[in-house]
């Protein structure tokens, strides 16, 4: 009996050794991929230079990731958590590292970075042959001869760099959700709060590391190692300065990898904390517990889907709430993914300084807006229009408006245009302020809405304690009236008896 009970004990400091495992290796990933995600961000105009390409492309490689994460949220959402979620968080961080090695390779297989010699340092057009002005128009004429002239083998590169987002949202998918589940099935409900606070601090972490190795990347050469520094004319607050972008995602990619290994050593299932059973009893119920879920969740697929996706459908709060966040999350990315060409081109900084200079995110619970059993397909749905009518849209459309207020566009060999030099600084400050600040301004609207639907609703539970307490209030006052009664009939009775006597 005493072995028996010290082998249950090991066995549970074992699992609860595990457990701590599972927690350090899900932050690490939270560290990795939010490091990965602010990397990516911070070197979009690096990327928009390298590549020679408009904005507005820029911003659909930059959607491109949401593109990613929706084609897998549906498969992990449903199978995920029936599988081993352990191994497939450590193939999703082998992925990621995969996606981010594709976005660095066109570095290998391009020539060396040409930067033409017709934008002074400070920003101004320079008076020379190649540029001219007829009537107030810029005309752009080509450095060689149309007809000797091949087109570049890089104008198509950037397709690494869209294929390897894609990609990097692909293994994205399946940490969040498997890992947040994973730890709310085997820790202690007290913990799960804690564990959970442990991995969000991760997520707040990487973004630090990333934008800090961004703003590294961003003041050395991109083709340092192969040219010689000293002869160029060219310096990290110049419009055609390219950084080393390429650099950042080998090591994005490395520290995915590595965060990957411990998930393949850890096991499918754990003894909840707390527990007192042995191994084989908790691994019983467990399975039990999943098949019992599987054939519920067969039988009641088609029964229950469309009757809470009508519900939610139906539901103006939830709706409304719905385009509120479409409606920031436009104004947020907006912001979010062109701050540093705004900082660099209003303010005459350094790529590697307006970097450095960012810190953003913001994360909100919200309780109460639909029914407990309809929340899995809620936040599911909620998630899904945000991505698609924001995260993958915003980017490409704001990138077309900053593409309209470019003054000098920079070309190719062939005199294709390329990438914008200089912008016209008050349009591009109207654009990037006044868009986001008219779209936070419209979401009042839905909002104003939302309140006055609430103002004379109340939560169930608000519902349940108010209506007890009027009940029993009521209950009171009827047991009080009743003894007055009694008592009157008592002194009636007994002066009649008097009376009588």
């Amino acid at each position: 009996m005493a072995e028996n009970e010290k082998r249950i004990k090991t066995h549970r400091i074992r699992c609860l050794s595990k457990m701590k495992m599972f927690l350090l290796a899900i932050t690490c990933a939270f560290v990795s991929k939010t490091l990965s995600g602010s990397y990516m961000n911070s070197m979009l105009t690096q990327i928009e230079r390298q590549f020679n390409i408009p904005t507005s492309l820029v911003g659909f490689i930059n959607g491109s990731f949401e593109i990613g994460n929706l084609l897998l949220i549906i498969f992990v959402s449903y199978f995920g958590t029936k599988l081993h979620r352990p191994i497939l968080i450590g193939v999703g961080c082998v992925v990621m590292g995969l996606g981010c090695f594709l976005q660095s390779l066109p570095h290998f297989l391009m020539e060396r970075y040409e930067y033409e010699s017709t934008v002074s340092v400070s920003g101004n057009l320079s008076s020379n042959s190649f540029l001219c002005m007829e009537n107030g128009t810029q005309i752009i004429r080509p450095t060689e001869d149309p007809s000797e002239c091949v087109k570049e083998v890089k104008s198509l590169m950037w397709m690494y760099v869209l294929v390897g987002n894609i990609i990097r949202g692909i293994g994205e998918t399946p940490i969040m959700p498997l890992g947040i589940s994973y730890i709310e099935d085997f820790a202690k409900s007290e913990n799960s709060p804690l564990y959970i606070g442990f991995v969000e601090t991760g997520a707040i972490i990487g973004p630090l590391f990333g934008l800090s190795l961004a703003s590294f990347c961003a003041n050395v050469y991109v083709d340092t190692g192969s040219v010689n520094t000293d002869d160029l004319t060219i310096t990290p607050n110049d419009t055609r300065w390219v950084g080393a972008w390429w650099f950042g995602f080998l090591i994005c990619a490395g520290v995915n990898v590595l965060t990957a290994i411990p998930f393949f050593f850890l096991p499918k299932w754990l003894p909840k904390e707390g527990l007192k059973n042995n191994a084989d009893i908790i691994k019983n119920d467990k399975e039990e517990k999943q098949r019992e879920e599987v054939k519920k969740k067969k039988d009641g697929i088609t029964k229950d889907f469309l009757p809470f996706m009508k519900s939610l459908l139906c539901n103006p709060v939830y709706m409304l709430f719905i385009l509120i966040s479409i409606i920031q999350f436009n104004a947020f990315v907006n912001m979010f993914t062109f701050m540093p060409k705004y900082l660099e081109q209003q303010h005459g900084k350094s790529a590697s300084d307006v970097i450095f200079l960012i810190v953003a995110g913001i994360t909100t619970t919200y309780k109460g807006c639909i029914k407990p059993e309809e929340k899995s397909l809620g936040v599911g749905l909620h998630t899904f229009c945000t991505r698609v009518f924001a995260g993958i849209p915003a980017p490409i459309y704001f990138g077309a408006l900053v593409d309209s207020t470019c003054l000098h566009w920079g070309t190719l060999k062939c005199g294709e245009s390329g990438a914008c030099r200089i912008y016209d600084s008050a349009n591009f400050r109207y654009i990037y302020l006044g868009l986001p600040a008219a779209l936070r301004g419209l979401s009042y609207i839905p909002a104003f809405l939302i309140l006055n639907i609430l103002k004379n609703r109340h939560l169930p539970g608000e519902n349940a304690s108010s209506g007890t307490i009027l009940t029993e209030a009521k209950t009171t006052k009827k047991e009080n009236e009743c003894k007055d009664m009694d008592q009157n009939s008592k002194v009636l009775n007994d002066n009649e008896l008097k009376t009588k006597l």
